[in-house]
């Protein structure tokens, strides 16, 4: 199989046109271009399969799981953007994962992570802030593959506001309290 990889692109700041002859995928590698700009790139600028694993600059000015939704909404059978998970082409399997810090690995997470969120663009230029509803964040846990959710009963008032589809892709539970959430998400009664 034939390979054609980019990455660090940043289309952000100059246009690209690439060259590529007789690959039969094309991957690409991350900072390609901010939000999801890039795939729609990939689609016009390739013309076979294209395997997209976003960098930390494709979440630059958007939301951390909102632009990588926004990246497989935009994705097809050509174009497909991989974040954990996989793809075959022909006989061949591909994974493809962004790579975030394990701020464990240092030895001193909480150290690590200080150090992160005080000196690295990405905690200024990537949000993370929470949903702004029960259906969306059940849709997010959804798409990360969540095949249980843990509702505080405090939510119990939302559920009106959420249609019946995404119920009915979970084992749904309810706690009271930490306490309680914690004993149920163990599985002890």
């Amino acid at each position: 199989m034939r390979i054609h990889l980019l990455s660090d692109l940043h289309l952000e700041f100059s246009v690209y046109a690439p060259q590529v002859e007789d690959a039969d995928v094309v991957i690409l590698a991350g900072d390609i271009d901010v939000k999801a700009r890039g795939v729609d790139w990939a689609r016009q600028a390739f013309r076979g399969h294209v395997l997209y694993v976003p960098g930390n600059h494709e979440f630059y000015g958007g939301h951390l799981i909102r632009t990588l939704l926004k990246m497989r909404s935009m994705a097809d059978e050509r174009v497909r953007v991989l974040d954990r998970d996989e793809v075959l082409v022909g006989d061949v399997r591909f994974l493809g994962c962004t790579m975030w810090t394990d701020y464990a690995c240092t030895g001193n997470a909480h150290l690590a992570a200080w150090h992160a969120r005080t000196t690295m663009n990405d905690f200024r230029k990537i949000r993370t802030e929470p949903f702004e509803n029960l259906a969306e964040c059940m849709q997010v846990a959804f798409d990360a593959g969540a095949k249980r959710i843990l509702l505080p009963m405090a939510s119990v008032t939302d559920i009106p506001t959420v249609p019946g589809e995404p119920f009915a892709k979970f084992q749904t539970g309810f706690y009271s309290d930490p306490v309680d959430a914690a004993f149920k998400a163990l599985g002890v009664s």
